[in-house]
């Protein structure tokens, strides 16, 4: 069977992908030797430094979190496990709410 020829994709004119100015569309476009924030970046090869005030900013978000996910878990067990027929049930609820 020889049929037609199908092509995927369209033929382009040579002249379309010169730019204007003359230069080749390839050629990628000069990088300056140093970027403007490579003076305040440090350099790659400095070890991390051992702040120990940057490790207490870190500690305490997530002693925080930790603690509130405790109260949290404990506020629901008291909950579930209070019984609405007992004489304590609000004291239990109110023990929950202070968790919360």
């Amino acid at each position: 069977m020889n049929g037609p020829e199908m092509r995927l994709l369209p033929e382009s004119d040579p002249d379309e992908s010169k730019p204007a100015s003359g230069t080749p569309a390839s050629s990628p476009a000069p990088r300056p030797a140093s970027s403007p924030d490579s003076a305040t970046r440090p350099p790659a090869s400095a070890a991390p430094s051992k702040d120990p005030t940057r490790i207490k900013i870190y500690l305490l978000p997530n002693l925080f979190t930790a603690a509130n996910l405790f109260c949290g878990f404990l506020a629901l067990t008291r909950i579930v496990e209070a019984d609405p027929h007992s004489p304590t049930f609000s004291k239990v609820i109110l023990e929950a709410l202070f968790y919360i």
